[in-house]
């Protein structure tokens, strides 16, 4: 296959540097994009105004019903993928490229695909639209060159001192506790989950049942039968009326991923940016963060969904609220309200299995919780540990542990972590996903996990259910290329510019701390 005519297009992306009063910083960066398409395709899209309307003419009534391909004279394509929206555009085929002509993505390097995309022609077959980038000449090179003259960062000898906690513990009621970068980046380094309490200010207001019922009441929401799986459209007013009544909590419900279609800085704007002042280490784990690979994405991208979303759930009436899995990514989940119908305190208990372990717990679940799944025993989501399977584990040298996230506590959960949930009283929670460089091998490896078992969960020559739109690789390069800009290059050179070693502390950006965390 003859290579594209390629050319560029530009992208902007902001740049802050380390440092809460560092200014913002504009870099243009450029890459290059090509396009896929099949043959019957290529005719359609190159087809002439003129063309189009001598067929439509000749055609008789039957014939103008018949599907005809999204390609047919058309220059923009914008295409909706499940809940996701993937705009894919090309902007006049005719003028300044050549798209590459191909049966199907097989024919094409997968290293240097964004997203494949089956897209319907004449109702009868799949043809793919594929969006390339692929380097300029040397790029890819000077990078490799780059990332051999990088010196690896300076780590603290004790840098797994967290390895035989489960979970980490900080407290930040009265400042001793809390966190330094050092602590917060070597307790996610280490994969153990880590249990944040002591948040004093949070409103008593917020995300009560009665907050939710005067601001967002209406909202239609998707509400999930926890014990089945089953799910209905209704809205938040009719989901909270549900509390009122114990028998409508059995089975129990729950809301996930709230809003589902819409960004939540956009829609909630005030509570976005309350939740982003409540986040512990908001260098890595807010959506702006130096160290959080999302960052790097250029406006104008498509960058993944990755929150904050809101989760709402009744008790788990012995059960789980959320079954046994684990994410690609590095997650902070910050419990609201968490209360039982007579007002007392609840929460959330979490059972969690070592990262280290994931291995060998996976192969014990094969055996031990046979026709429980499909595929992947931790990715199907079917399963849930009962406190005999914990007691089995443990007996078996797996590391599983349980502790209750409380109302105003912070689990945080480095990639790779498996875990389920199971509240013992209603909850309202936020969570928000990020990517970490120190724990992005082991995201790529869930994302590896995750598409051999959709492959292996396939049905017959139907499509492959749950597309991986993380984009990890696309996240990869850019925050290597951002890492070049002078401002970020003079950063790294700073005493606290090592996230290893900062004593900097972690604390989030509501309290008033002071800079350094004395160590100790």
């Amino acid at each position: 296959m003859a290579p594209s005519k390629q050319f560029e297009y530009q992208q902007t992306t902001i740049c802050r540097d380390i440092g809460p009063k560092a200014p913002m910083t504009k870099a243009m960066m450029k890459t290059i994009i090509g396009f896929g398409l099949c043959p019957i395709c290529q005719e359609h899209a190159l087809e002439t105004e003129e063309k189009l309307k001598v067929e439509k003419e000749s055609k008789g009534q039957d014939e103008e019903k018949e599907p005809k391909c999204l390609f047919k004279g058309r220059r923009t394509f914008a295409f909706t993928k499940g809940p996701k929206l993937l705009d894919v555009r090309i902007s006049d085929l005719s003028v300044g490229a050549d798209p590459i002509w191909t049966d199907g993505p097989s024919d094409l390097d997968r290293n240097s695909l964004t997203e494949c995309v089956p897209v319907p022609c004449n109702g009868k077959a799949s043809h793919w639209l594929i969006l390339i980038e692929p380097f300029r000449p040397g790029q890819a090179e000077r990078a490799l060159e780059i990332m051999d003259q990088t010196e690896p960062l300076e780590r603290p000898a004790n840098w797994d001192r967290y390895k035989d906690e489960h979970p980490i513990r900080f407290e930040l009621t009265d400042g001793r506790g809390l966190p330094s970068y050092s602590d917060f980046y070597c307790a996610l380094a280490t994969g153990v989950p880590i249990l944040i309490t002591g948040l004093q200010d949070l409103p008593e207001h917020i995300l009560t049942p009665e907050y939710l019922r005067r601001n967002f009441g209406t909202e239609e929401v998707t509400v999930i039968n926890t014990v089945t799986g089953e799910w209905q459209e209704a809205t938040l007013e009719e989901f909270l009326a549900t509390l009122d009544h114990a028998e409508m909590q059995n089975p129990p419900l729950k809301i996930k991923d709230w809003p589902p279609a819409v960004d939540f800085r956009n829609k909630f704007p005030r509570l976005y940016g309350w939740f982003q002042k409540h986040l512990t280490g908001p260098n890595i784990t807010t959506y702006e963060g130096n160290l959080n690979l999302e960052s790097s994405m250029p406006s104008g991208s498509c960058p993944p969904d990755t929150g904050p979303k809101g989760y709402l759930a009744h008790g788990a009436a012995g059960g789980v609220s959320t079954h046994l899995h684990m994410d690609v990514t590095d997650a902070t989940n910050l419990n609201l309200y968490a209360r039982h119908a007579d007002g007392t305190p609840g929460g959330a208990v979490w059972t969690t299995i070592h990262r280290d372990d994931v291995d060998r717990a996976t192969d014990w679940l094969r055996k031990n919780k046979v026709n429980q799944f499909k595929g992947h025993p931790i990715h199907s989501q079917t399963i849930f540990l009962t406190d005999d399977d914990v007691e089995r584990l443990k007996a078996d040298k797996i590391r599983v542990t349980s502790f209750k996230q409380g109302e105003r506590d912070a689990v945080i959960l480095p990639a790779r972590v498996p875990h389920q949930v199971a509240n013992d009283s209603f909850c309202t929670k936020i969570a928000k996903d990020y990517i970490v460089p120190v724990n992005i091998r082991h995201s790529a490896k869930v994302g590896h996990e995750l598409r051999a078992h959709r492959l292996a969960t396939r049905e017959g020559d139907g499509p492959v259910d749950g597309e991986d739109i993380l984009q990890l690789n696309c996240m990869a390069w850019w925050f290597l290329q951002r890492s070049q800009l002078p401002e970020l290059r003079m950063a790294r050179s700073k005493p606290d510019g090592n996230p290893w070693m900062s004593r900097s502390s972690a604390a989030p950006k509501c309290l008033d701390v002071r800079v350094d965390v004395p160590e100790g």
